[in-house]
């Protein structure tokens, strides 16, 4: 049987895969950023801070998951139901 050539990829094609691979590596951490920031505001309201404390931590978070919606990363309802359980977090 013949060997099959491995075709050469094109220029253009090398250069977006080399993008997709920066823009992964860059959303992926920010939305390890963005988990930090939620499980930080959890982790304030479980230990029982004071009110300012939390509420700057849940400031940052929900700064943080708004811009990751403009970014296209998280979608605008996963971030909306992520919002809710942290404001319901913190009334109980």
């Amino acid at each position: 049987m013949a060997k099959e050539k491995k075709r050469k990829k094109l220029p253009t094609a090398e250069k977006r895969i080399i993008q997709q691979n920066i823009r992964e590596a860059r959303n992926k951490a920010f939305r390890s950023k963005v988990k930090t920031a939620i499980n930080s505001a959890k982790k304030a309201v479980h230990e029982g801070k004071d009110a300012k404390a939390i509420e700057k931590k849940l400031s940052e978070a929900y700064s943080l998951l708004d811009r990751a919606v403009n970014r296209n990363i998280f979608k605008r309802n996963k971030s909306s139901r992520i919002k809710a359980t942290l404001s319901t977090a913190i009334k109980k």
